[in-house]
């Protein structure tokens, strides 16, 4: 081979080398960019704490042909040796057992206890009150008008039973012993827990009083805000729920029928209730603690010989 051809072929040899090399050179650097990337736009590694995290979660209670309630959550966190899970974008929608109801309960974040089935949510929580058949004619639209929106904080939902509760009897003796505070005092009479026919024949009783009492509400409605509830197609009915450890008073539509109030017309059912009162009874430890979350410090109880009513004294401390 010449010399010309030789230097010529060198060239060559050496422009295709510098060529694979930077095509080499540009693969790397776009795997590596790709796997920046890729990096950049990945979620957060799990704290180690945590044990499964999950989108969308949903569960429901039925019983017979429809759903009682359904709870449904954008994002589920299981922590490691905790049976619990944090909940966040939680909504609840309670059918209830005559499936008559499609009330809604929405908050930012909860706690669900995979052992009692609570879920607690401490924050913000919006109720949205709605008939199943005020959600149909709104075609799916929470905050249609005759509806009732209710904003507050602190609800529990239990998953067995379908009851929403709060922690408002709490909050209510905290700020009475932000008053006490400094070595003050309570005086508080409560109502003691007692056998479940002795409780609902005082609630239900043959007098009627507690009925003319109950009615009173509906009454009051019509006088004061213009409703046109008629009074003869209620019925009043108080029952004990052990589970929650309170009286439950409804007033039951004995007919098919519709309220107006104002522009809002309203259709109840027959048999359709309107929680009107919840009045909870305590024994005397289960009250005592209720105190001392509260900050009191329990001193005295005085009760009858029956033992149906106490009345407790408690204080703040000191310092």
């Amino acid at each position: 081979m010449r010399k010309s051809e030789a230097a010529r072929y060198a060239r060559w040899s050496a422009a295709v080398a510098l060529v694979f090399a930077g095509l080499t050179v540009g693969l790397y650097l776009k795997r590596g960019y790709t796997r920046h990337i890729e990096r950049k736009n990945a979620p957060p590694s799990a704290p180690v704490d945590v044990e499964r995290q999950s989108s969308h979660l949903t569960f429901s209670k039925g019983e017979g042909t429809h759903k009682i309630f359904t709870v449904e959550a954008s994002k589920s966190i299981d922590f490691k040796g905790a049976n619990a899970s944090d909940l966040e974008g939680v909504k609840i929608t309670i059918f209830g057992e005559a499936g008559a109801r499609h009330d809604t309960m929405e908050t930012h974040t909860c706690r669900y206890n995979k052992d009692s089935g609570d879920i607690s949510c401490a924050g913000d929580v919006e109720i949205i009150l709605m008939s199943a058949d005020e959600w149909k004619a709104s075609g799916g639209k929470p905050g249609a008008p005759g509806t009732m929106k209710i904003e507050t904080k602190g609800v529990s939902f239990n998953r067995s039973s379908g009851e929403a509760t709060t922690d408002e009897a709490v909050q209510f003796l905290c700020r009475i012993a932000n008053v006490c505070r400094g070595g003050g005092g309570l005086l508080i009479g409560v109502d003691l827990k007692k056998d479940r026919p002795v409780l609902e024949a005082a609630y239900n009783d043959s007098a009627g009083v507690t009925a003319e009492f109950d009615l009173n509400l509906l009454e009051r409605i019509n006088r004061e805000l213009g409703a046109d509830f008629d009074l003869d197609q209620w019925r009043h009915r108080a029952i004990y729920n052990a589970t929650g450890g309170r009286i439950e008073m409804y007033l039951i539509s004995e007919i098919d029928q519709f309220v107006h109030f104002n522009e809002h017309k309203f259709h109840f059912r027959r048999g359709e209730k309107i929680v009107t009162e919840f009045s909870y009874k305590y024994t005397p430890g289960e009250f005592a603690a209720l105190a001392g979350q509260a900050g009191f410090e329990f001193v005295r109880m005085w009760s009858d010989e029956a033992h149906l009513f106490g009345v407790f004294y408690f204080v703040t401390p000191t310092t």
